[in-house]
């Protein structure tokens, strides 16, 4: 069985109508062509639909009990039409982005700022996550894209860097270390004490893995799930903090100061989608206006951006 919606809409006109001539004029085509979809129709299930004489249109038995069904699929197949167009038009639409706090604070909340200026009716949602929450949030379709460290290649990701910064030390101002130049000394740390990340944010992964770091930083005394709680154990005088330039700004605290670390130790973070798959229109949009935002940051030693063009993205027509 054969049937379309088109064949479907002029059963629902003429029945409404209760005549070819008022119903074609509806629909916008001739008293012929409607007369033959409405054949075609019948022919495709095999049931008179109509009695037809001169004067008028009347639904059969079967019809009638049909009408409300072909209604109901037509309203269906309009609503979820018009939805789609408002996805594309980005008059609505939503976005749900995944990754490292520091890079949602410094570069995509100023990008979620003007989207919202730019496109109202864009709902967007931001997830912190650790490096593997974010990887399994992007590759399950819980987040349409995200913006992470990254520890191993990936089949499954498509992998883009996004941007790098520099390690340095969050101190105390009147701490030693505080007082002291930039850069410091990897050997000006050798008798700190050290609070750190869990085991699972993708800083203190590329912590544990750096030998160069003191063994007081891959052990921390005190341990915080996420970055923003480093600050009061820091500002209590708890201890000092290997961060990345981003994440130490995103808590800045005048109480609080950044040294950087010579030599030079980067944490890269990537722009990660599932392979293959085509990122719809809302999330389009704020990744172009994320992509300008890396383009306009000022030039800083601590931060180096690594894309600021979207050529090589998956972008749904």
């Amino acid at each position: 069985m054969n049937v379309t919606f088109k064949q479907l809409r002029a059963f629902v006109v003429l029945a409404r109508e209760g005549s070819f001539v008022r119903a074609a004029e509806r629909l916008h085509v001739t008293p012929p062509t409607l007369t033959a979809a409405i054949k075609t129709l019948e022919e495709a299930v095999d049931l008179r639909l109509f009695d037809r004489s001169t004067r008028s249109v009347l639904l059969t038995g079967h019809a009638r009990s049909f009408l409300p069904v072909a209604e109901r699929l037509l309203e269906d197949l309009d609503r979820a039409l018009g939805d789609l167009h408002e996805k594309v038009s980005l008059h609505t639409g939503s976005v749900v982005v995944t990754g490292a706090t520091s890079f949602l604070s410094y570069v995509l909340s100023p990008a979620v700022a003007r989207l919202a200026i730019a496109h109202p009716g864009v709902r967007v949602r931001l997830n912190e996550a650790a490096t593997e929450a974010a990887r399994r949030s992007v590759l399950d379709g819980e987040a349409d894209f995200g913006v992470t460290t990254l520890h191993e290649a990936d089949p499954a990701l498509d992998v883009m860097r996004l941007v790098s910064d520099r390690f340095g030390v969050l101190c105390c101002r009147d701490h030693a270390l505080g007082k002291q130049a930039s850069p410091l000394r990897l050997q000006d740390l050798a008798s700190c004490t050290f609070v750190g990340l869990s085991k699972i944010n993708g800083v203190q992964t590329i912590v544990d893995a750096d030998r160069r770091f003191p063994e007081a930083a891959r052990r921390p005394s005190y341990e915080v799930s996420d970055v923003p709680l480093l600050a009061p154990l820091i500002e209590r005088g708890l201890g000092i903090a290997l961060l990345p330039a981003m994440a130490a700004r995103s808590i800045a605290r005048r109480s609080l100061v950044f040294r950087q670390l010579a030599p030079n130790i980067q944490r890269h973070l990537y722009f990660i989608t599932p392979r293959g798959r085509s990122l719809a229109p809302a999330a389009h949009a704020l990744v172009e206006i994320m992509l300008d935002e890396l383009a306009r940051l000022p030039a800083d030693p601590l931060v180096s951006v690594s894309r600021t063009s979207s050529s090589a993205l998956r972008f749904d027509a």
